[in-house]
């Protein structure tokens, strides 16, 4: 277990957390920059003096009241935003530079180089790297000092997306092959969902939301699902990929298709669903090119900013969560947007453009999970508020 009670005040800034976190997997600090993402990090490390409290790291204390650990006798691995990789030393000899220092074996030092598929760059200068590659580099580097805990401080911030891709692989497949607990930071949404297994979210130097990633991530109530780039993580399993990349994936929802490479049938996987690309019906479909159409159940509608409504579903496995014990249902169903539809006279569209409501037609649903949140728009004089009223007033229970 890693405890964290840390305080922190400045001028201009204060932070204060209590966090448990697990001894095993990816923990992922989210937020926005400023937040105090990094500040956490560097006090686990022991670079942060002035942070008060305590840094429990799988029952050994590093700080409390009255001590202190420095931090060159705390066993962490740090990769930073730039690799800071010594450029007067080959990539070998820089991976050998924390080896050595911690008393590795060579076997440690083999598996780490063929984890990362590190051999071919061994006799290149620093100089001569890419991004990707010198972050590949800075990673192993990291790891063969053994540590007790692996820090990431958005290390793929200064990477294109073809590299942010390739780097994010490694990560995944570390993660299975190591027990090495990794806390990671970021403020991007395809590295939290990729790579979390717990999530806390930051804001303004405390912790909004924490706890197992996918509940986290897929809570309607949390910052994230009023973000322009909200959407839900679903665990899914490759059931069949052909030539084209086309792959067909068993999920809770029910059966979905997507496109990927290098993925084998078996493999586990998580699938992300913006918001933006769900399109709402009110029947089936047959003559569209949209090939994910799955039956769902309207649980609930909340007013956001800028005139949208967040749109909670249910579909699949996952609507069982939404019954109550007694049989009935939370929220909204079906036949309660078909009377939302009729009050407001308007068809409702998926967000994803701009115009009059009249402008889109009602799409096939692209997608839905227990806890989807779709931005609908409606146009005409009466208000989502409006509705829900007139829906109250007619018998229904409106959250």
């Amino acid at each position: 277990m890693i405890e964290l009670s840390l305080k922190l005040a400045r001028t201009d800034f204060s932070l204060v957390i209590d966090l448990q976190l697990p001894e095993q997997g990816t923990t992922v600090v989210f937020g926005p920059s400023g937040g105090g993402k990094t500040t956490i990090l560097r006090a686990i490390a022991g670079l942060e003096p002035e942070v008060q409290g305590t840094v429990m790291i799988n029952g050994r204390c590093w700080q409390k009241q009255g001590l202190f650990v420095p931090p060159h006798q705390r066993r962490v691995g740090f990769v930073f935003q730039h690799s800071g990789l010594l450029p007067h030393l080959s990539v070998q000899d820089n991976l050998r530079f924390g080896w050595q220092r911690a008393g590795g074996s060579q076997a440690q030092f083999d598996d780490c180089v063929s984890q990362l598929d590190l051999s071919p760059l061994f006799n290149r200068k620093i100089s001569q790297l890419s991004g990707g590659e010198r972050q590949r580099i800075a990673l192993g580097r990291a790891l063969l000092t053994q540590p007790e805990v692996l820090l990431l401080d958005e290390p793929l911030a200064a990477l294109d997306a073809a590299r942010r891709s390739e780097i994010l692989g490694y990560l995944e497949r570390l993660k299975q092959l190591t027990s090495i607990p990794m806390i990671y930071v970021t403020h991007a949404v395809d590295e939290m969902s990729r790579l979390a297994d717990h999530l806390v979210l930051m804001r303004a130097g405390q912790v909004r939301q924490a706890g197992p990633a996918l509940e986290v991530m897929n809570r309607p109530d949390v910052p994230l699902a009023l973000r322009d780039d909200a959407g839900v993580v679903v665990q899914a399993t490759v059931a069949q990929c052909d030539q084209t990349g086309l792959l067909t994936l068993e999920s809770p929802l029910g059966k979905l298709y997507g496109q990927g490479s290098g993925q084998v049938c078996g493999q586990d996987v998580r699938v992300r669903l913006q918001a933006r690309d769900i399109s709402i019906a009110l029947s089936h479909h047959t003559d569209s090119s949209v090939m994910n159409i799955l039956p769902a159940t309207i649980l609930s509608l909340r007013d956001t900013l800028n005139g949208q409504v967040l749109v909670e579903l249910g579909a699949g496995e996952l609507l069982v969560n939404s019954i109550d014990a007694d049989g009935t249902r939370n929220g909204f169903d079906e036949e309660m947007l078909r009377d939302i539809r009729a009050i407001s006279k308007v068809p409702m569209i998926a967000s994803g453009g701009a115009g009059k409501a009249s402008d889109f037609p009602v799409a096939a649903a692209a997608g839905a999970d227990a806890i989807l949140a779709a931005s609908i728009f409606h146009e005409g004089s009466v208000s989502i508020g409006d509705a829900k009223r007139e829906l109250a007033k007619a018998g229904y229970q409106v959250r």
